[in-house]
């Protein structure tokens, strides 16, 4: 009987509430842990630094690594590209073996979420084809032909705006336009009309189809729309002209088309002018052997 009240003593004692007076804190617990210490933190750049043991090309491959990425720290990513463009205005030989891979990483910046990207890599396209490195351009032109037609679709304007001017770079160049406008035409132009709200509808006749312009007068007098447009009709008039028209030379004649060649064993392997039913047999062939 004893030992019960004592308990009951003993768990009203733990659940009493304690009266504290004004000014005064509450006794603190055993367990209680102090707070009272102030923690000093070290903030880290998130440029990734380059070990001494690395050979140059291991370090240029982790600076494209970093560059291509967009959730990488963005004055990083600028000073990468900053310093190529240096290189290649300086010394573009001692680039040229990693020039695929440059290529490569500018393929993915036509459609990166940077503006200051997307510009830094127009001006490295400009630099490489104004100092002759039109062969790669080529050679990755199907890649940059899907990320600009892409970039004409996208869902930020900014992307959408900006694709028009890479496409205008790539048909400033004599040698690479020619295959802008052979491997990509249809698809250039239907984003064309996506890309400036132009729809198509058969005309009354049923014979053809007529472009219809949902735009109205107010919306076309606004300063940043009718300055897109023009530059979305001065590159579109440029990309028809090249696609629907003979090549012109600088005093204006048509250019002769020296690409066009004829092997001097062509007409071996091409069907023959005048009918030969017994070629299949060789029965000519035979006859003349027998005499």
């Amino acid at each position: 009987m004893g030992s019960s009240n004592r308990h009951k003593k003993q768990k009203q004692k733990d659940f009493a509430k304690r009266k504290l007076k004004v000014g005064k804190l509450a006794p603190r617990r055993a367990n209680q842990t102090d707070a009272s210490f102030k923690v000093r933190s070290i903030s880290l750049n998130q440029r990734k630094t380059l070990s001494s043991n690395e050979t140059d090309d291991e370090a240029f491959k982790k600076k494209l690594s970093i560059l291509k990425k967009p959730t990488t720290n963005l004055n990083s990513r600028k000073a990468i590209m900053s310093e190529i463009l240096h290189d290649i205005s300086t010394q573009r030989d001692g680039l040229s073996g990693h020039m695929d891979e440059i290529l490569k990483v500018s393929a993915l910046l036509i459609i990166d979420r940077s503006r200051t990207m997307r510009e830094m890599n127009l001006d490295l396209w400009s630099k490489l084809i104004e100092l002759g490195g039109t062969d790669g351009f080529v050679l990755h032109l199907n890649t940059f032909l899907l990320f600009v037609n892409s970039a004409m679709t996208h869902l930020v304007p900014a992307i959408r705006k900006d694709s028009i001017k890479y496409l205008n770079c790539l048909l400033s160049d004599e040698r690479i336009s020619p295959f802008v406008v052979k491997s990509s035409w249809f698809k250039l132009l239907r984003n064309f009309m996506i890309l400036m709200n132009w729809t198509s509808k058969a005309d009354d006749s049923g014979k053809g189809k007529t472009i219809v312009v949902r735009e109205s007068s107010s919306e076309l007098m606004s300063k940043n729309l009718s300055k897109s447009r023009v530059e979305e009709i001065t590159v579109l008039a440029r990309m028809i002209r090249l696609g629907c028209l003979n090549p012109v030379g600088k005093d204006g004649k048509p250019k002769e088309e020296s690409s066009l060649q004829i092997h001097p064993f062509t007409s071996l392997y091409m069907i023959p002018e005048e009918p030969n039913p017994y070629s299949a047999i060789e029965a000519f062939h035979r006859n003349t052997l027998q005499q």
